[in-house]
């Protein structure tokens, strides 16, 4: 069975739009064949790479060491098939949750490796990464959040990044629950234009 990780940065899980509408797309994606893995970040206390634990990490990715509870996140991402990343918008960005789990998968010999030249090579399986996100206004030119996960994927080697954007939720005059609905009324016919069965 094909794995699909589901990366969960939303904070205020109960009322969070970014997390309905991410469900709404594993929803469709399960049945076509995926086991989900789902990491709440929230809930797993990843903690900042501070000077110690970036010795520490180094340290053991010099030495070929993955054993430290740390590499489990970069793991979980390399043998992943498909990827959901859900992130509400947060400060030009997403919240530091993500960073913190951008810092903990960013594992040399995991998810990328350097040849002779030093060039970086991915080592990530993942044919394609959604990220969802949600916005209370127009965020347009201004989602660097999205423009950093692309980036991300480039370099680990997942091919294809989809943004599943709802910008402008909170101004005055429109419905937030009704533009939810029809993104994820919208979502079948991305899921079929974008995952090769």
């Amino acid at each position: 069975m094909k794995k699909l990780l589901v990366v969960d940065a939303c904070i205020n899980r109960k009322t969070s739009r970014t997390e309905r509408l991410a469900n709404a797309l594993v929803d469709l994606l399960l049945p076509l064949g995926y086991q989900e893995t789902r990491i709440i970040l929230e809930e797993e206390n990843i903690g900042h790479l501070d000077s110690k634990r970036f010795s520490e990490r180094d340290g053991l990715i010099r030495k070929g060491d993955y054993s430290h509870r740390f590499f489990k996140y970069a793991k979980q991402l390399q043998e992943a098939d498909l990827v959901v990343i859900a992130a509400p918008y947060w400060d030009f960005s997403y919240p530091t949750l993500l960073k913190e789990w951008i810092e903990a998968i960013s594992a040399m010999g995991i998810c990328y490796n350097y040849d002779e030249r030093g060039a970086s090579h991915g080592l990530a399986r993942g044919e394609v990464l959604f990220y969802v996100t949600t916005a209370g206004g127009d965020i347009t030119g201004l989602d660097f959040g999205y423009l950093e996960i692309e980036a991300l994927c480039q370099r680990i080697g997942i091919k294809k990044v989809v943004e599943v954007l709802i910008q402008n939720i909170d101004i005055v005059g429109n419905d937030p629950e009704k533009m939810l609905q029809e993104k994820i009324a919208s979502l079948p016919e991305l899921v079929k234009a974008t995952i090769t069965l």
